[in-house]
């Protein structure tokens, strides 16, 4: 009987050590970020100067931990990042809904003689534990905030969804994704 116990026992216990080293595996993500849309929230502000604000937010993920940018790293004029796209992370391009019921790119309409599709392009700063020299794995999510007011550049009623994806300091592009549609506010 005790033998059955000792032998119960210690199977458990090489059970419990197989089942924790799988939890505590490092992930198997690719270099190149991935990433996948979360949700939209839209704030309506009204007062002496109404707008809506809108925070959109990722679910990222990727293999060496090379995410995100410091100033300095953009602004050395003979660093990899700067005069080129990837002086920004967080590449953020709205669409709307034309009078056929397509989205297209607001740059596409004209609307804005000086208004680009880098417009809305951003910079994240380094993300915690991905400054050092060591490669690891992470994920996480990452917001981006915006205020429109009316007619800059969205008009009132308008249907708007934005295009999103984001470089690492490899410039591996990631995947691109769309959010789901909001309304903007009357």
């Amino acid at each position: 009987m005790n033998l059955f116990r000792l032998i119960s026992g210690a199977s458990s216990a090489g059970l419990l050590a197989v089942g924790l080293s799988a939890c505590l595996a490092e992930p198997n993500y690719s270099s190149t970020p991935e990433i996948s849309f979360d949700n939209i929230q839209q704030i309506h502000i009204s007062g002496s100067a109404p707008r809506d604000s809108i925070a959109l937010t990722i679910r990222y993920q990727d293999g060496d931990g090379d995410l995100g940018l410091t100033s300095d790293e953009v602004s050395n004029k003979n660093g990899a990042y700067f005069g080129t796209r990837y002086a920004n992370n967080f590449f953020v391009v709205p669409y709307i809904k034309d009078a056929t019921g397509k989205f297209v790119t607001l740059a596409s309409t004209g609307r804005f003689p000086n208004y680009t599709e880098a417009t809305y392009y951003s910079r994240f700063d380094h993300i915690a534990g991905s400054a050092d020299s060591r490669s690891l794995p992470i994920k996480g999510t990452l917001v981006w905030s915006q205020s429109f007011f009316p007619y800059s550049p969205f008009y009132p009623g308008e249907e708007v969804q934005f295009q999103v994806s984001i470089a690492d300091r490899a410039k591996h592009d990631s995947n691109t994704i769309m959010t789901s549609s909001i309304f903007i506010s009357k």
